[in-house]
């Protein structure tokens, strides 16, 4: 059985579910800060290339738009200059391009923790130009990829969480071995919390796995938090996720 999704706190829920073992519908929470991302499986399936979560999902702040080619040409430069860097970086960067007299626009980028440089800056070269396409003229945008992020706003991102960035995407995801797959997860995301608290200002990541079930099931979960948040923001984000995640699945039940 396999089962993945996602969010970030500035971040996403995508869901991938290959198994016909899974027996329970989940409708998970969107947002652009932090990183989840779980998969359940055992030790005999492998995932198809084609099945990957190789696709972007966009959200197009609608409260402001723009029309001056002088923010056009600052957004451009600012998101031009994400790939190279986020790479060079540690995958995660952020720009800000213009000044008072001429709005400026902060851009941002995050990487997927476990990917290497080459993919990370590969999966940030794509998504922007598709996040152009689909939020022609917002003056705020976010595209969530399979391994990255990209945002931009006319206003302070940086160490700021923002609840514009939740969203909720449903699917058709089940599980079977209902509760013996939540106390599982609520164990498994309690111990990433208390690692990712333990994290530094260069990388707030934390990795662990835990089993469930006669089957012996396996969940792997990753929580990724972007580095400007302090370690207070990134739990509250996680808990509020988490929490979500719990009502929906109680509703489904």
């Amino acid at each position: 059985m396999l089962a993945s999704f996602r969010c970030q706190c500035q971040h996403l829920i995508l869901t991938k579910i290959i198994s016909n073992h899974l027996k329970m519908k989940f409708k998970f929470i969107i947002s652009f800060q932090f990183l989840l991302q779980a998969i359940t499986n055992n030790n005999s399936v492998t995932v198809p290339q084609s099945q990957s979560l190789n696709f972007g999902v966009y959200k197009c702040r609608n409260t402001s738009n723009f029309t001056s080619i002088a923010y056009q040409t600052s957004l451009q430069t600012a998101l031009n200059s994400l790939p190279g860097n986020v790479a060079y970086h540690g995958g995660f960067y952020r720009s800000t391009v213009g000044n008072s007299s001429n709005t400026p626009v902060n851009a941002l980028a995050l990487c997927h923790g476990d990917i290497g440089p080459e993919a990370c800056e590969e999966c940030v070269k794509i998504s922007i130009p598709s996040l152009r396409r689909n939020c022609r003229n917002q003056k705020e945008a976010a595209a969530w990829y399979t391994n990255c992020i990209v945002r931009y706003s006319d206003r302070e991102m940086i160490g700021v969480l923002d609840s514009w960035t939740f969203d909720e995407l449903s699917n058709t995801a089940t599980v079977s071995n209902n509760g013996d797959f939540d106390n599982a997860l609520n164990n498994l995301t309690i111990r990433l919390q208390v690692q990712i608290a333990a994290g530094d200002s260069f990388r707030k990541l934390a990795v662990g796995s835990v089993t469930y079930g006669s089957e012996l099931f396996t969940i792997y979960g990753i929580i990724q938090c972007t580095p400007d948040l302090s370690k207070d923001q990134c739990s509250k984000c996680l808990y509020g996720i988490i929490t979500e995640l719990t009502l929906e699945k109680k509703m489904n039940h």
